[in-house]
């Protein structure tokens, strides 16, 4: 019969229970929030400290960075801090980088380069942005040019007219009535296609009427 080993080997040692509050010191701290390593400096108040980050209430929370120093004078700590989560004036933050006020000038002159590359990279990004923006508005530009070149090139072939060709008002009324003639439904002629004919017609003579400088089978 199987016996388990706690069973076998006596009574087992007890478990020691972990509890993770341990870790965590509850205390109310005035605090700075150094964003640039410079002249960004927030004051905060900080709720609760463990060893892997921080709670801390500070006002518009929301737009905090997402990163930047915590600078404790009464704990001699300054922490170089990510945001884990916020709320509407609390933020909850994990310690990247932990030192003592002796290592505040490094540090601050460390978060003040991770701050302009950061900025760096936004305006990189933007300009990217910016440039696929445009880039997607000339190809849309382009491609509607030509939706629109191929209804007219369409339109002139069924008027009957070369779309090479440049052609005045005149021109077009004259190509109509040839076109009329040979699709009209009194001489034989489909009524749907001579009613496609007559509205082509009506759209290249307004378009001409009203741009007249430009030849009717370019407008769309």
């Amino acid at each position: 019969m199987f016996t388990s080993s706690v069973r076998r080997g006596g009574r087992a040692a007890p478990k020691r229970h972990i509890d993770r509050r341990e870790e965590r010191v509850e205390k109310t701290k005035s605090a700075t929030i150094c964003v640039d390593g410079a002249e960004m400096n927030f004051p905060c108040t900080v709720r609760d400290i463990h060893s892997s980050g921080a709670r801390m209430s500070i006002v518009n929370a929301e737009n905090v960075a997402d990163n930047f120093l915590l600078i404790v004078r009464s704990d001699n700590l300054v922490a170089r801090c990510k945001v884990a989560w916020r709320k509407s004036n609390e933020i909850g933050v994990r310690f990247v980088r932990v030192g003592d006020l002796n290592e505040e000038a490094r540090m601050k002159a460390d978060q003040h380069l991770a701050f302009n590359q950061a900025i760096q990279q936004s305006a990189q990004r933007q300009e990217q942005a910016r440039i696929q923006a445009e880039n997607e508005a000339q190809l849309h530009q382009q491609e509607e040019a030509l939706r629109v070149a191929r209804i007219a090139v369409a339109r002139m072939q069924i008027m009957g007219m070369d779309p090479t060709q440049p052609y005045t008002l005149e021109d077009l009324k004259a190509a109509y009535r040839r076109q009329a003639m040979a699709k009209h439904p009194d001489q034989g002629g489909d009524p749907v296609e001579f009613q496609q004919l007559t509205e082509i017609f009506n759209l290249m003579a307004h378009a001409f009427e009203t741009q007249p400088e430009r030849n009717p089978g370019s407008i769309g």
